[in-house]
């Protein structure tokens, strides 16, 4: 028996309570093999860490930096708002009724069934 790579992630993180850093030092002193993952875990904290992060190309940058944050509206529309309906994007004159406001979206689906993908 092993432990969790979950559990494992949480003794390095110092998020184990007492009694189950415990118990997880405990098997790590007799399981060589998740003693080694959890070095590794530790390790690959570490460097996380220390990274700078990504380098985005400086031409990148500037072009991100280059999208507006606001855009002009045709004549008349000023005093409307841009709502979602339906899943599409609508202009309003005025802001929707509550009952007419779309819902907030539901949660992703866990399994491979529609609306989700497999990365490979």
């Amino acid at each position: 028996m092993h432990l969790a790579t979950e559990a494992m992630a949480a003794l390095v993180d110092n998020e184990l309570s007492g009694g189950a850093a415990a118990r997880a030092r405990l098997h790590l002193g007799r399981c060589a093999e998740c003693a080694a993952a959890v070095i590794a875990q530790a390790e690959a904290k570490t460097a996380l860490f220390a990274s700078s992060g990504p380098m985005l190309p400086a031409s990148l940058l500037s072009r991100l930096a280059e999208i507006p944050f606001t855009a002009e509206m045709a004549p008349g529309m000023n005093d409307g708002v841009m709502a979602l309906q339906g899943g599409s994007l609508m202009f309003a004159a005025t802001p929707l009724p509550v009952h007419v406001q779309t819902p907030p979206p539901p949660p992703p689906s866990s399994g491979f069934g529609r609306g989700a993908f497999r990365l490979r």
